[in-house]
């Protein structure tokens, strides 16, 4: 079933529809210099300094017991998601099937990937949760995991002056503004609200786990 947008004009069939259209250089092209936030397909609002657009992040892991929060995705997983999700939808999966290959595909994906697994390897976390490596959480462990984001969908800050297309970066988590400008709306929706949705999403030690 295709997910509902709340509090949003966009449409996720639009969205599907739009992004059929356009070959993997243009997807690319349009989310590299962030004039993907001026086709209503994608936008979601925006304030002075910070706009939104959407991605497909929507897939919630009610079976995961560990939950890895970022601050928003990139420019990086917001091209990796929804191309994987036109490729699942196009090799004949379903729209969930499709959004789940999508968000685990995409999250972290990249250089994040590597440094989170360092990070947590570093403080042993990798024992809490009985694996031999964190990276296995982003590979044949991850049905155990659900990925998110304060800010679930990508956001892009300016650099200048002026929100214009050669001035979008990512955000960074700084200054920490969430409220956007569309119809007094709160956008995007946090991904802080998916981990109460999982129906086991807490951090707890794995079997066999004894600190040093």
């Amino acid at each position: 079933m295709a997910p509902t947008l709340h509090n949003t004009d966009l449409s996720f069939d639009r969205f599907v529809a739009e992004l059929s259209s356009l070959s993997n250089d243009e997807l690319s092209e349009l989310i590299g210099s962030g004039s993907i936030l001026d086709e209503p397909a994608f936008s979601m609002g925006r304030s002075s300094d910070l706009a939104a657009f959407y991605a497909p992040f929507d897939w919630i892991n009610e079976d995961a017991n560990i939950v890895l929060l970022g601050v928003t995705p990139g420019k990086q997983q917001a091209e990796a998601a929804p191309a994987a999700l036109r490729h699942s939808l196009r090799s004949g999966s379903s729209v969930g099937d499709a959004m789940r290959i999508a968000k685990q595909s995409a999250s972290f994906a990249g250089e994040m990937r590597t440094i989170a697994t360092r990070l947590m390897d570093h403080f042993r976390m990798n024992d809490l949760f009985g694996l031999a490596s964190a990276s296995e959480l982003f590979g044949r462990s991850s049905n155990r995991v659900h990925y998110t984001s304060v800010d679930r969908y990508p956001v892009l800050q300016k650099k200048g002056s002026q929100l214009d297309q050669l001035s979008r970066r990512n955000f960074k988590g700084r200054p920490r503004k969430s409220t956007f400008a569309r119809h007094g709306s709160r956008l995007p929706y946090s991904g802080i609200e998916d981990a109460g949705e999982c129906l086991a999403c807490s951090i707890r030690p794995y079997p066999g786990y004894h600190p040093r």
